[in-house]
């Protein structure tokens, strides 16, 4: 279940469940301060003590312009339980607006759910023209890249997920930039981690200390741009995950920001795989992951970092973890090199490769082949290959997902 507050008239019913979820949650108030959808001073506190929320919430059918207005009162996340961000008094009456969007119907009903069945052309989806396949996996770095960090410009899709924690604000997982307004993550990255609160979405970073980065080369020196930080206006777990599961199935999401993403030398989105790539199981060829090395149970790198790992048959794969796991043919397996992991990465992050998946473009771009899953206890552990979430038998819900 998608871990959002509204999103259009097809979601009204989602709406009343969260009510009935709220209705037995344990209420917190964070007091950060925020701002209304008018633009009111607010705090962000649980929807039990917002009382003019709470009475938005007592319409029915709820009016599309109500569920717009308390999805974009959104001001982050504890686990599945959205929080808003509740005005604060003597700060006038509270009125949605007129405006609402709504989100494309559904365009298909291969949810990825475990059938390992090919994916059907999704080229032609309605929703395909949302993805920016005229600069998505372009290869903007202009230096040789050589070691294990990345250089300024190097996988310029990749995101941090910024969560509040008793700690205060931490990055504990990625992502991956896959048009100017979504990040592709892993459900279990959205869906609880401890007593956290998914509140943010960074992206055009390098090194987690600086801002600008700026990096000495052999012709000097070069700065980046300052990171972008971005609030997010809808989470979209995969409905097929279960966050109580150890298989891990399913285990995608989507993150909606609360604005459009600039395209620059520093900020690109990787391409979907799509046509016959997006059937391609990647069992014998070298892949790449990325990543700070966040992952939710500790950190590793202040600074972008990358490594090369084989993939690996699921039929090699599942015998190193059967007594875990059960590996379902939407999971796939990289790694199990001595030193050489996804710990090295993120949670939530991508395994990438260049293939051709825009025809139109010449050479391959950049691709995102599958999203960091399960990894062994002890990383980078010879003979334990990390587990990720193949991306192409999600295709047709990923598409069918996406709004302007």
């Amino acid at each position: 279940m998608a871990a959002a507050l509204g999103g259009g008239l097809h979601r009204q019913l989602h709406v009343a469940v969260m009510v009935l979820l709220w209705s037995t949650a344990q209420a917190q108030n964070t007091g950060e301060r925020c701002q209304t959808p008018n633009n009111r001073p607010g705090q962000c506190i649980s929807i039990l003590s917002c009382e003019p929320y709470r009475d938005m919430l007592n319409q029915r059918p709820l009016p599309p312009n109500t569920v717009d207005f308390l999805r974009r009162a959104q001001c982050g996340f504890q686990g599945n339980r959205p929080f808003v961000c509740c005005p604060s008094s003597g700060t006038g009456q509270v009125t949605p607006s007129t405006t609402t969007t709504r989100r494309p119907p559904a365009q298909g009903s291969n949810q990825g759910g475990g059938s390992g069945a090919s994916v059907s052309n999704v080229d032609n989806h309605p929703n395909w023209s949302y993805l920016r396949t005229d600069v998505c996996g372009a290869d903007v770095n202009d230096r040789i890249f050589g070691g294990e960090e990345a250089n300024l410009k190097e996988y310029p899709w990749l995101a941090l997920l910024e969560y509040q924690t008793r700690n205060g604000r931490q990055f504990l997982c990625g992502g991956s930039l896959i048009s100017n307004r979504y990040v592709l993550t892993a459900a279990h990255c959205v869906t609880g981690i401890g007593n956290t609160r998914l509140i943010g979405v960074r992206l055009g970073e390098h090194d987690i200390d600086t801002d600008p980065d700026c990096k000495t080369y052999a012709d000097g020196n070069v700065c980046g741009d300052p990171v972008q930080d971005f609030n997010i206006e809808e989470v979209i777990a995969h409905p097929q995950y279960q966050s109580e599961s150890r298989d891990k199935h399913h285990d995608i999401a989507l993150l909606r920001l609360d604005r459009d993403a600039p395209i620059t030398d520093y900020i690109v989105p990787i391409c979907l795989p799509s046509g016959s790539v997006a059937n391609k199981r990647y069992e014998t060829e070298s892949l790449i992951v990325a990543g700070w090395g966040k992952t939710e149970n500790k950190s590793a790198s202040n600074v972008k970092l990358w490594v090369r790992v084989p993939g690996m048959t699921n039929t090699a794969c599942a015998p190193v973890y059967q007594r875990q796991i059960t590996l379902g043919p939407n999971q796939m397996c990289a790694g199990g090199e001595q030193g050489k992991d996804s710990c090295r990465g993120d949670s939530g992050g991508p395994l990438m490769t260049v293939d051709s998946v825009v025809p139109r473009r010449k050479g391959g771009q950049w691709v995102i082949a599958g999203v960091v899953s399960i990894g062994p206890n002890i990383c980078a552990t010879a003979g334990r290959p990390g587990i990720y979430t193949r991306v192409g038998p999600y295709m047709t819900w990923i598409l069918d997902s996406l709004k302007p």
